[in-house]
């Protein structure tokens, strides 16, 4: 039937996000997602008007899968120290995050990005930082960080500290001394 779709959007954004975290957004094109899609280039065009708008919507579903999803299932209901271990261990340990990557590091590195892109990559990271925000608030709350100590400074030691251990993942350093500088990030937070 004409006009009607014979694909599943979240596939072709579950494709285009490999390829830009493989490739990058500034040398990843619309060519590369149709080959690796099987998909037509009208069929693409169509449904998401452009190579920014499908990396918008790649964004928003890395977003609400993976980096929040990833803050809940490690971060959400653990005690403080032990979910920000298994959170920032996961990025190497896990050998299909360690082999991926994070979207957000990656496309963050890349040199002149335009606005939009920036402003999502900015988007991503504020959100991370607000969870760790909240997480360091509910532990003071327990008692497990001392109250006194600012949550948003704490927030921003963890978020620093999480997005260079992402790069030093990229970069393929050892998993002996990606464990030492997340003891390292921890031991600070005492």
């Amino acid at each position: 039937m004409a006009g009607r779709k014979s694909f599943d959007d979240s596939e072709v954004l579950q494709t285009a996000l490999r390829i830009f975290i493989a490739k990058g957004y500034s040398s990843t094109s619309m060519r590369d997602i149709e080959k690796a899609s099987r998909l037509s280039a009208g069929s693409l065009y169509f449904t998401f008007k452009n190579k920014r708008a499908l990396f918008r919507q790649v964004m928003n579903h890395y977003l609400r899968h993976v980096v929040i999803g990833r803050i809940e299932a490690y971060l959400g209901h653990r005690e403080f120290h032990k979910g920000v271990r298994a959170y920032f261990e996961s990025t190497f340990t896990n050998k299909n995050y360690r082999k991926c990557g994070c979207l957000l590091t990656i496309t963050s590195a890349e040199p002149g990005l335009d606005k939009a892109v920036a402003r999502k990559i900015e988007t991503g990271f504020k959100i991370i930082e607000e969870k760790f925000v909240e997480i360091v608030r509910r532990a003071q709350k327990n008692g497990e960080i001392d109250r006194r100590k600012d949550p948003a400074l704490i927030a921003q030691h963890l978020f620093t500290s999480y997005q260079g251990l992402l790069v030093l993942v990229r970069f393929g350093k050892s998993n002996r001394y990606l464990k030492r500088a997340t003891d390292a990030a921890i031991t600070l937070l005492h």
